[in-house]
């Protein structure tokens, strides 16, 4: 096993932007310790406002928060509860409109079928079940979905959880306390 921990530190330490990051952190959804241990993600820094809500005050539970988060924002891609069957499911988002959120469900349907795989029985083996027998897509097509989909759920989740990076306003300061002297020149030389 730490073999194992070592190699995926390893590849959260070479993830270089929040997608690198929010990839892995799809691809270790299951494993909330490791997410603990390894991703910027599961950090007071990043869900600051979510550990709260969720009353995790130990660091060993800062990757469940994380996992419950990104499960809560890729059902927000689904405007309401999911189909149970995947010929139901694709045929829900075959049948949306692109102004009643098609764009949403495909990223759902294609995050579900690469991450999640709750619907899909027998779930599929590898990448190219899913690409070649279920979306009938090349792989090209498959891989540039699946990014658009993981930027999709990227920015619904910078908007969910809005993390502690913020621009700041300086706060106006109109008491220059010891400087009355100096005010009333410059305001004089004005």
């Amino acid at each position: 096993m730490a073999k194992t921990n070592r190699s995926v530190g390893q590849r959260f330490q070479n993830a270089s932007s929040f997608l690198d990051h929010l990839k892995l952190a799809l691809e270790f959804h299951n494993k909330p310790g490791l997410l603990a241990e390894f991703s910027p993600l599961a950090t007071p820094y990043f869900l600051s406002g979510a550990i709260n809500k969720h009353g995790a005050d130990e660091p060993v539970a800062w990757g469940s928060v994380l996992c419950a988060e990104i499960a809560r924002t890729v059902e927000l891609l689904w405007d309401e509860a999911p189909a149970q069957s995947i010929d139901e499911l694709m045929q829900l988002v075959e049948d949306a409109s692109p102004a009643a959120g098609r764009d949403n469900r495909y990223a759902f349907l294609v995050l579900e079928l690469n991450y999640f795989q709750r619907i899909v029985r027998p779930r599929p083996r590898n990448q190219a079940t899913i690409y070649s027998d279920i979306l009938h897509i090349s792989r090209a097509t498959h891989d540039r979905h699946l990014r658009e989909a993981v930027e999709r759920l990227g920015n619904l989740f910078l908007q969910r959880l809005r993390p502690t990076v913020r621009l700041e306003t300086p706060a106006l300061r109109t008491a220059l306390i010891g400087r009355k002297k100096a005010r009333y020149a410059l305001h004089h030389a004005l």
